[in-house]
């Protein structure tokens, strides 16, 4: 009789279909790859050269730039990763690595190719380059992680030991998610989700001495890492140690905020956002955050949002930070203008969707008894 156990392992994923989330995760990879690479898609023209010949400019290689290098490098690391895995089961090992390299390489190609007709991108041999070392160090991180995925889990297995199952852990990790979005985002003091003056056109005056600023700062990023906290014991799993999530949460934040500043100003400008209200903030916020988690689990949605709501209104009715405002419009705004939206509308946005969950979770547990 045939053996008709069940191969799907703890993942939920049959062991002979492979991993189809990476395949969908490479289309999206794909499409936005091609999306930075051709913006804005327009004045199309013939260079006079051929599409190739930025092959051959082997005199030109620079890697001074070590932001372009990073990112170009960091992007096809992520699709070599998820390729990798797309291809599971029918290629592993070397051969997948290959494979995905190759295929990734002349996808850069195409791409450099496709910028010679452009008058506002140029082709680069740095750039191919620096994509296929990538694209290979993202494959070998595919490669091994494969073991990983298919006896463990991966994401799959993850989520479940660390969050709370239905939509309680799902929601929560879509705002966990779009809070690291929003940290992105240039001119808002750090954790200041909320912030609409931009929007609003409120012009910073130099009325408020700094030390205003700075306690500003200080309170607004303090009490939102406490309601940040509360919302990911609430998602968290019964078994999960919330404090360890919320340590890991903080650290991400600060990853994503050094990466925002150095992604639409430069490298240079990636720790600008160290100011001393953001460190007084940090300081008190974190240690507060991780008592916070000692509340009674109903009372912690009733803090949150009373937090959310206190931050937003401070930030939104206290002047502009003029020595945060004064400074350029950042370098690279109008080349990321798409991606600078997105981040602006997730931290305007976050803390309405933020005490939505918060107060239907609250409900929950009050018809629970």
């Amino acid at each position: 009789m045939a053996d008709h156990s069940d191969t799907t392992g703890r993942s939920g994923i049959p062991g002979s279909e492979g991993f189809p989330i990476a395949r969908y995760a490479l289309a999206i990879g794909l499409l936005l790859a091609i999306y930075a690479s051709l913006r804005p898609f327009s004045g199309w023209h013939d260079p006079g050269v051929g599409a190739f010949a930025f092959l051959s400019r082997w005199a030109d290689l620079d890697f001074r730039n070590r932001w372009d290098v990073f990112l170009n490098a960091a992007a096809y690391s992520a699709l070599g990763c998820v390729a990798v895995l797309a291809v599971a089961p029918r290629l592993r090992g070397a051969g997948a690595l290959a494979a995905c390299t190759a295929l990734l390489g002349l996808f850069s190609v195409s791409m450099e190719a496709l910028q010679t007709f452009l008058p506002s991108r140029s082709a680069s041999i740095n750039d191919v380059i620096t994509n296929i070392a990538g694209a290979l160090a993202g494959g070998v991180t595919g490669v091994l992680s494969v073991p990983w995925f298919r006896a463990e889990g991966g994401a799959h297995g993850l989520r479940r030991r660390l969050f709370a199952s239905g939509p309680i852990g799902d929601v929560g990790l879509v705002l966990i998610a779009l809070w690291l979005i929003g940290l992105l985002a240039p001119r808002i003091v750090l954790f200041g989700m909320g912030d609409m003056r931009l929007l609003l056109d409120v012009k910073a005056t130099a009325a408020s001495p700094p030390e205003t600023f700075i306690a500003i700062e200080a309170f607004v990023s303090a009490a939102n890492l406490i309601a940040v906290a509360l919302l990911v014991r609430i998602a968290a799993a019964r078994d999960a140690r919330p404090a360890a999530l919320v340590l890991i949460v903080v650290s991400l934040s600060l990853l994503a905020r050094t990466f925002g500043f150095g992604l639409f100003w430069t490298v240079a400008n990636a720790f600008n956002w160290v100011t001393a209200g953001a460190v007084i903030g940090v300081l008190v916020g974190v240690p507060l955050a991780l008592l916070s988690l000692q509340l009674p689990r109903r009372a912690a949605p009733v803090l949150a949002v009373a937090l959310l709501a206190v931050t937003t209104a401070t930030i939104n009715l206290s002047p502009p930070n003029p020595y945060i405002w004064a400074q350029p419009r950042p370098t690279r705004q109008s080349e990321l203008a798409p991606l600078s939206v997105v981040t602006r509308a997730a931290a305007m946005a976050w803390p309405l969707a933020a005490c939505g969950f918060l107060l239907w979770r609250r409900r929950q547990e009050w018809d629970s008894g």
